[in-house]
């Protein structure tokens, strides 16, 4: 897994005798599975797995797990009410709180949490309560978790000392701003301006419109084709694995992208200032966020991240003449892993001038937030909230029914990983040091 990905790791163990498995087994080739995108193999599997070990709690754990990865959250639900009687309640919170986590659901998942804090379970200064605080508004509360967060002996000094620019402290000092320009909002311009600028005043706009379709869209349809990017030309063999899934798929085409051929095509297609942008971002996340918004805008069709795997059919995530599909992350963004847009959508269009914007002025906000899926996020509110319609706002457990978003890789424990808190090196060497381990025929135990 940690060198060569889930596939290889679920070949290597399909490949063993087949023998009576021990629970642990069980577990372990459930994981895999579940990585590898067999989602539906890995549920029927670990059903049948529980009811052979009915009192094993990590066969518990998997199962779940495949509940969520198939997007059936509700019947994960329904199946732990029915497990009431054997499943101690922390266990059950744990369970419970995993599931509505990824639903709309956070209220319910914040008092969980509480719970957990007071009884012991959880750390105060926990990441996950911090971001369900601040994903609904509650600053003050989320302020005080902050603090002990900064003091947890849990966290290094050097992550207390720099938390604000952590994906959660950045978030916490977008609530500030916030709540410091609220009273300053007098008129409907003023509060699409902050729409426009403030993630959280995007959210706030987002909940209005949820479970809501809009005006109907009268544009073009999604295009039957498929974009993607790796910013080098020889994507590495799990990453290849995963894209293939989306290659030679009948009645569409597949667009990859490199660093090079996307400089080339948005110079020839959209013009110089798009390819100087494009050039300015400093990380290749960055240039995946701007390509994929221009590359939709120009032509449409669905854009997936090279670590996405299709396990259904596209047409799985496209209405018939809907517009621009997105669908919400755990905590009320909109994700930009998989879109799906007809060409010309106003998003788009917008979308793509505040990217462009940004990387022309060499900020320095939290790529999430300056070119990825809280950038998405201001630009479906800021539509939205000008009346703008052709927008379907899908839950994540209905993406899961087609797509295993972010299957793990081994690229991502290195310290060049955008979002990566390891130090730069560290994950590699202890790689490895543990290959050559297990490479050595004279390694006993």
């Amino acid at each position: 897994m940690l060198l060569r990905g889930p596939f290889e790791a679920m070949a290597t163990l399909l490949a063993e005798p087949h023998r009576r498995r021990a629970t642990r087994d069980a577990e372990l080739l459930g994981r895999i599975l579940l990585a590898a995108g067999r989602t539906r193999l890995a549920l029927r599997y670990l059903r049948l797995c529980y009811r052979r070990w009915p009192n094993s709690p990590g066969i518990r754990s998997k199962l779940v797990s495949a509940f969520i990865a198939n997007g059936r959250h509700k019947d994960a639900l329904v199946w732990l009410e029915t497990q009431a009687d054997r499943i101690e309640q922390v266990e059950m919170d744990g369970l419970r709180l995993r599931i509505l986590m990824e639903t709309d659901a956070h209220e319910a998942a914040l008092g969980i949490m509480e719970r957990q804090l007071a009884t012991g379970q959880r750390p105060a200064g926990s990441e996950h309560q911090l971001r369900m605080l601040i994903a609904l508004g509650r600053l003050e509360e989320a302020e005080k978790v902050e603090a002990a967060a900064r003091c947890s002996p849990s966290h290094s000094r050097s992550r207390a000392a720099h938390f604000g620019t952590s994906h959660a402290g950045a978030l916490l000092t977008e609530l500030r701003m916030y709540r410091h320009a609220l009273p300053m909002v007098h008129t409907a311009e003023d509060r699409l301006a902050l729409i426009e600028t403030n993630y959280h005043a995007a959210c706030e706009e987002l909940r209005h419109h949820a479970g809501s379709t809009g005006a109907a869209w009268t544009g073009p349809p999604v295009p039957r084709r498929i974009v993607q990017y790796w910013n080098d030309p020889e994507p590495p063999a799990e990453i290849t694995t995963v894209m293939r899934s989306w290659r030679n798929i009948s009645g569409w085409a597949h667009l990859l992208y490199d660093r090079k051929g996307a400089r080339r095509w948005l110079s020839e297609t959209l013009g110089l200032d798009h390819a100087r942008a494009f050039a300015l971002a400093r990380h290749a996340a960055a240039e995946a966020d701007f390509l994929r918004l221009c590359s939709l805008f120009h032509g449409g069709g669905i854009y997936a991240d090279a670590d996405d795997m299709l396990v259904g059919r596209p047409e799985g995530v496209v209405g018939d003449r809907a517009g621009l599909v997105v669908f919400f992350e755990e905590y009320g963004a909109i994700c930009n892993n998989l879109i799906c847009a007809p060409p010309g959508h106003p998003v788009l269009g917008r979308a793509v001038g505040l990217v462009r914007d940004a990387l022309f002025r060499r900020d320095n906000d939290n790529l999430w937030l300056k070119t990825g899926p809280g950038l998405l996020t201001r630009a479906v509110a800021s539509h939205l909230a000008q009346g703008g319609g052709g927008v379907i706002l899908r839950p994540q457990a209905s993406m899961r029914v087609v797509v295993r978003a972010h299957v793990p890789m081994p690229y991502k424990q290195w310290a060049g990983y955008w979002n990566s808190v390891r130090k730069k090196g560290d994950a590699e060497r202890a790689v490895r040091a543990f290959a050559r381990l297990s490479e050595s025929e004279a390694l006993t135990v």
